[in-house]
């Protein structure tokens, strides 16, 4: 199974929390380490799963426009990922 995309949260201790008490915490370096590794994968499979995207014509569901641009629409391919693209022109996104 690889992943496409995914939202990587790095553990940190919370106040009166059973794991923030806990013996032997992993230094903020290897944790560091860790998320850049893990992040970097996932990347580099994304980048290739999309690659084999490019030139292909799909279909997709746009949902309306991008909370956080709103030239940009957002929408799903197949209902397996999620993606933001600028509208075709005459296209706006309301």
């Amino acid at each position: 199974m690889e992943f496409d995309n995914a939202f990587l949260f790095k553990y940190s201790p919370r106040k009166d929390t059973p794991a923030a008490a806990m013996p032997d915490q992993l230094p903020e370096e290897l944790i560091e380490a860790r998320h850049a590794r893990l992040l970097e994968a996932v990347n580099e499979i994304g980048k290739r799963k999309y690659d084999r995207l490019i030139g292909r014509a799909m279909q997709i569901l746009v949902e309306g426009p991008s909370k956080k641009n709103p030239v940009r629409f957002t929408a799903a391919r197949a209902a397996t990922s999620w993606c933001c693209s600028t509208a075709p022109s005459g296209i706006a996104a309301r």
